[in-house]
């Protein structure tokens, strides 16, 4: 006859318990898991939004750059980008003091990042 372990008689004794032990072990595993994918999902989402705000700053600023080399004032910059003069106004002013900056200097400058 083989010969068994001292722990089998143990866990055959106590056999409800060590499977609602091994139950719950695998449902917090599973729950843990899908917290986190959850939380990655979120990061995702938010990075892309960031993402896409950003790129439509920097398209905006782009757009008043070229118009502020064409020669145009505010009013009329504002006027073509369907912006308010509130909105413009940052963007516009920070161009015009800083012609070598780029749109990147010029977005960096406007979120507090500047480091000219």
């Amino acid at each position: 006859m083989e010969k068994v372990s001292p722990i089998y008689d143990i866990l055959k004794k106590h056999k409800a318990e060590v499977l609602d032990m091994c139950i719950i072990e695998y449902n917090e595993k599973t729950f843990v898991e899908a917290v986190k994918e959850e939380g990655r999902e979120e990061g995702r989402e938010e990075g892309i939004a960031i993402g896409e705000n950003k790129g439509a700053d920097k398209h905006l600023i782009s757009l008043i750059c070229k118009k502020i080399k064409a020669g145009k004032n505010i009013q009329t910059i504002a006027a073509e980008v369907e912006e308010s003069v509130e909105k413009v106004s940052p963007i516009y002013d920070i161009a015009r003091e800083h012609p070598e900056y780029d749109v990147d200097a010029i977005y960096d400058e406007l979120n507090g990042n500047s480091s000219k």
